[in-house]
């Protein structure tokens, strides 16, 4: 399958990183569109978002290491209204609800999040927040996005740049660890 946004990310993976240690799990054409389903009307999922779901989103190796940064998680974070994100942020700012077209790409252990907003285009800007900064959202938009790591301009850019960490530093580790689980090393 050819890719419109991301295709430069997954050749830069595929390349580096051997068929045999991929371990790459896509979802489905259902799991996409009962994924966006989910969503309040009119919002969809963003095209580059949906192409790494075809691709591996249940699971890309390691290159997310120890963040959930999956299917599954996406899913429940939207079934939930993202009750998970509102309780990460009560300590900044006073919310009730997300704002519609919030979308939570992966929360990590309630301390910080890397989300898109559904109406910035087909290929978004990929936001972060961390309570170590100590403000809400808007003003983390606003005041930190040019610190190292916050600063995507695009989905495809955000899954290139994680890549690019995976394929240079973290996939040695990943490989480790799953021939010790496996009994092979």
């Amino acid at each position: 399958m050819k890719f419109q946004y991301i295709q430069e990310a997954i050749n830069l993976f595929e390349s580096h990183v051997k068929e045999e240690e991929r371990r790459i799990l896509p979802c489905t054409i259902k799991e996409v569109t009962d994924l966006e389903l989910l969503l309040s009307p009119p919002y969809k999922l963003p095209i580059a978002y949906k192409e790494f779901l075809l691709y591996g989103g249940h699971q890309i190796a390691g290159l997310f290491n120890a963040t959930d940064f999956s299917y599954q998680s996406a899913k429940f974070l939207v079934e939930t209204n993202g009750r998970d994100i509102l309780d990460m942020l009560q300590s900044f700012e006073k919310r009730k609800s997300l704002d519609p077209d919030f979308f939570a790409l992966v929360e990590h252990l309630g301390s910080n999040m890397y989300y898109i907003k559904l109406t910035e285009g087909e290929n978004p800007p990929v936001y972060y927040w961390d309570e170590k900064y100590e403000v809400g959202l808007e003003l983390s938009e606003i005041k930190y996005r040019d610190l190292p790591g916050m600063n995507y301009k695009s989905f495809s850019e955000f899954i290139a740049r994680k890549i690019n960490v995976y394929v240079t530093h973290l996939h040695k580790h990943y490989i480790k660890r799953i021939t010790e689980r496996n009994g092979e090393y």
